[in-house]
C-alpha cells in the first residue's frame, strides 16, 4: 500500500483532523481495513494533494501542523493569500484548515449582514422609512 493512499485514508477517516492523523501515525496505530478502503476510493482524485506529493507547496511544508491532505483549490487559495499584502508572520504559522474556516465564517458573516440589510431595507420600503 502506497503512503500516499494511507494518507487520503487517514484524513477521510479522521475527516482532516491534524491530531488524529499526526497520533495515529505518530504512534504507529494499525491502519484499518476501513481506511484502507477510504485512501483507495480516493487515490485517484486529482484534486486531492498529500504532505508528500511534489505539488505540496514547500512554503505549507514549513508551516505549524501543515494539513496531510489539501485540495487544489486551497494550493490556488494559498498562493493567492500568500501575494496579499496583508498577509502576516502569524498567518503563515497557522493551520490552513483553520484559515479556511475563518475565512468561511467571514463569509457566513458578510452573508448574514447582507441578508440583514435587505430585510432592512424592506421593513423600510414596507413602512416608507427613508
Amino acid at each position: 500500500m502506497e503512503v500516499r493512499t494511507i494518507l487520503l485514508g487517514l484524513n477521510a477517516y479522521y475527516k482532516g483532523d491534524w491530531k488524529k492523523i499526526y497520533n495515529h501515525l505518530h504512534n504507529k496505530k494499525e491502519t484499518t481495513s476501513e481506511m484502507l478502503e477510504l485512501g483507495e476510493s480516493l487515490k485517484d482524485n486529482k484534486e486531492l494533494v498529500t504532505f508528500i506529493d511534489d505539488d505540496y507547496p514547500k512554503e505549507l511544508k514549513k508551516a505549524y501542523q501543515p494539513n496531510f491532505v489539501i485540495t487544489r483549490k486551497q494550493i490556488s487559495r494559498f498562493y493567492e493569500m500568500l501575494k496579499s499584502p496583508l498577509i502576516t508572520d502569524f498567518e503563515m504559522d497557522i493551520p490552513m484548515a483553520i484559515y479556511f474556516e475563518r475565512q468561511n465564517q467571514f463569509e457566513k458573516i458578510e452573508q448574514a449582514y447582507k441578508k440583514f440589510m435587505e430585510a432592512e431595507k424592506e421593513f423600510c420600503d414596507m413602512m416608507k422609512i427613508e
